[in-house]
């Protein structure tokens, strides 16, 4: 992957790494299921925020550091200090176990993402784009 980068970084395009989202454990989707629907159950639905986070081999990635760029890690968005919980603000997180997350939690994060979108694009030296313009 990394000569792929190298083609764009060489050719001074600014790029963004961003670190994969916390998996699913499969646990926590038989949770989901129990919960039939139920927002007061499925709350209780969790993934241990290590478990989460370590499932991911290389989640981090070297490409950010390999090229000095800032990587957008939006984990403390998906996870408290222990748990990766399975609903936020009563909004499923994840639609199927291998970790794709549902269209309506994604809209939650455009103003995380862009924030940290726009602080890696300011720390390359450029202006980032104020959303609406």
């Amino acid at each position: 992957m990394i000569e792929h980068w190298e083609v764009f970084v060489s050719a001074g395009v600014n790029l963004v790494p961003i670190v994969d989202v916390p998996t699913y454990a499969g646990s926590t989707e038989v949770c989901m299921e129990a919960s039939n629907g139920e927002l007061v159950g499925a709350s209780t639905c969790s993934t241990p925020r290590g478990e989460a986070l370590l499932s991911v081999p290389g989640r981090y990635g070297a490409t950010g550091d390999y090229f000095g760029l800032d990587v957008v890690d939006l984990t403390d968005v998906f996870c408290g200090a222990n748990e990766c919980p399975a609903v936020i603000g009563n909004t499923i997180v994840y639609r199927d176990l291998a970790s794709h997350i549902t269209a309506t939690f994604s809209r939650s994060l455009a103003i995380p993402l862009y924030e940290q979108v726009a602080k890696a694009i300011s720390s390359q030296g450029e202006v980032p784009l104020v959303p609406g313009n």
